[in-house]
């Protein structure tokens, strides 16, 4: 098992997977954050199949850059991959995953949503 990935390998494995799968299963109290490495896949051109878990669905946009499928319903992830698989999956699909990300998820983009939210608390807390 590697266990101290170089930043290289890791996109490397990206690059040339032919589909990204995040089977996540809910935790108690353990929540599942944004789902960061569903958008460092996607920015690869990766289709994600993800469960539909927390944060994670804030990061996977349905039909865009990846589904939610219900988490621990195997039938249904064998069902999505076997459709990702068939599906065109060319140069131009993953560009298309990957710009839609981009124009998404990219930090600056993140971020001014961050702190519009930050605004709005603190605007919220002084009424």
């Amino acid at each position: 098992m590697i266990t101290d990935a170089s930043d290289d390998m890791v996109n490397d494995c990206y690059i040339n997977a032919d589909v990204f799968v995040m089977p996540n299963i809910r935790v108690e109290n353990d929540m599942e954050g944004f789902g960061l490495v569903a958008i460092e896949a996607s920015l690869a051109g990766n289709m994600v199949i993800a469960s539909d878990v927390d944060g994670i669905a804030s990061a996977v946009i349905d039909g865009k850059n990846g589904y939610l499928v219900e988490s621990k319903d195997g039938e249904a992830f064998l069902k999505k991959i076997n459709q990702v698989l068939q599906e065109k999956n060319d140069l131009e699909t993953r560009k298309k995953t990957a710009k839609f990300t981009a124009q998404h998820f990219d930090w600056s983009i993140v971020t001014k949503r961050y702190e519009n939210a930050l605004k709005e608390l603190l605007q919220s807390g002084t009424k």
